[in-house]
């Protein structure tokens, strides 16, 4: 089971990114770096978050449907 919670979280980048931005002002400092310093573009700002969002929200939903 661990493995298999292991692949997941190398495999989407997303899956992780959300949390780490909220719990760590030093990981959110990077990523306004990373941002800035390597200009993708909005579009890419915009879906990048989402996602982010997105895999954060699942992962609550899966949480609490199993903890019922």
């Amino acid at each position: 089971m661990f493995d298999f919670i292991a692949e997941i979280g190398s495999s989407f980048p997303w899956i992780y990114r959300g949390w780490l931005y909220i719990v760590l002002k030093t990981y959110r400092d990077d990523m306004k770096y990373y941002y800035k310093k390597h200009n993708k573009g909005s579009i890419y700002l915009v879906f990048d978050v989402f996602m982010s969002i997105a895999f954060m929200m699942f992962e609550l939903y899966i949480v609490i449907y199993v903890l019922k």
